[in-house]
């Protein structure tokens, strides 16, 4: 796994980004949490062809509101062949049960 990275000049300057592969990116909001509350977590799962540009406008939506985006791209070999898919999405739920993405609510 990456280490924290800021965003680029186009983004929010209080968000932190971590890719745990190609496909999977959790956006972190550093804005403090108010009432000393968990930042909800936002899964996110962008259309197949969705592009990079369309997913960030929807991530934009969100961050004015202090929440953790985890986004979660597929490609065609997860619709195509179910066990590369079935094997995805365990792979998700495993990283949602692990920490730091357990302890937020979804």
């Amino acid at each position: 796994m990456a280490d924290w990275i800021p965003l680029s000049q186009s983004s929010p300057r209080n968000m932190m980004v971590k890719k745990f592969s190609n496909t999977i990116t959790l956006y972190r909001n550093s804005t403090k949490s108010v009432a000393n509350a968990p930042r909800p977590l936002l899964v996110l799962f962008p259309w197949l062809g969705a592009t990079p540009h369309v997913v960030e406008r929807y991530r934009q939506i969100y961050y004015p509101y202090g929440f953790d985006i985890l986004t979660v791209e597929s490609n065609i070999l997860h619709f195509l062949w179910p066990q590369y898919g079935l094997a995805y999405a365990s792979n998700v739920l495993d990283l949602l049960q692990s920490e730091p993405l357990s302890s937020p609510p979804l």
